[in-house]
């Protein structure tokens, strides 16, 4: 799988999906330590995030917009942070 990241845009096996500054972040970070998990306080203090309910929102964003993608998602891992997960 082909996974490229150039300022705000994301693009995997061709197909392009521009993010958030914040969003991209994120998704580089999770990428980054992929297979490993990010726990929630390791994204929040990345991303001056002040409430697991605005890091919720933006994982949920993050998720919607890697929908298009087949093979590449956010996993949740309860009480303890988020992996990307990416399959061939």
């Amino acid at each position: 799988m082909e996974i490229e990241t150039n300022g705000n845009e994301l693009t995997v096996n061709g197909k392009v999906e521009t993010l958030r500054y914040q969003l991209m972040s994120m998704f580089n970070q999770l990428k980054d330590a992929s297979p490993k998990v990010v726990t929630d306080n390791e994204l929040m203090t990345s991303h001056s995030i002040m409430s697991r309910h605005t890091l919720n929102q933006n994982i949920s964003m993050l998720r919607k917009s890697l929908s298009q993608f087949d093979g590449v998602k956010v996993v949740t891992h309860s009480k303890i942070g988020y992996a990307l997960k990416i399959t061939n």
